[in-house]
């Protein structure tokens, strides 16, 4: 089943939910109906993907990858692991991680703040590296009630992006 077709600012594309892989997961494909790609694959629903207005690129992440629901407790020190994932048309290693924000939080500096808690490797087992990026938990600009994060960063090229997924906020 195939719901909630969305068409792209410039008409070359379309956005869409599908249940072909048995859950509800976001596709894109070309306007002729080529090059369907899977943009979302967790275990949670994903409905209601849309096009930004800005030219903002919508990409997929996982937070907490592997893991779900995502729990997280705002009280607890530490960090916080968000991957940002690469698909045939978006690289996410190309993603600067000074610009990466999760929910308001910045990625964790590491040593005397030279270099980012930010790797490279595959975490949906398809064929692309993504981004994994360590946010500073004491960051947060969430609250108890709160279902989704999002995460807004920039391309090394300027390219604005956004995600998000869901969370479960869990008491101290």
């Amino acid at each position: 089943m195939n719901l909630n077709p969305k068409w792209s600012p410039d008409g070359t594309q379309i956005l869409f939910t599908s249940t072909r892989d048995g859950n509800f997961e976001v596709y894109v494909m070309n306007a002729d109906g080529t090059a369907q790609t899977r943009l979302t694959s967790n275990p949670a629903v994903d409905i209601g993907a849309d096009w930004s207005p800005f030219l903002t690129l919508v990409v997929s992440i996982d937070i907490k990858p592997g893991s779900f629901p995502n729990s997280i407790n705002l009280s607890a020190a530490g960090v916080i692991p968000v991957a940002i994932l690469s698909t045939p048309t978006f690289d996410a290693t190309h993603v600067d991680p000074a610009t990466v924000t999760l929910a308001g939080a910045r990625v964790k500096m590491i040593g005397k703040g030279s270099h980012y808690a930010c790797s490279s490797a595959d975490i949906n087992g398809d064929p692309y590296p993504d981004l994994i990026c360590h946010v500073v938990t004491a960051q947060f600009l969430i609250e108890p009630g709160d279902s989704i994060a999002i995460l807004e960063a920039q391309t090394f090229g300027g390219q604005a992006i956004r995600g998000e997924d869901s969370i479960r906020i869990v008491p101290d």
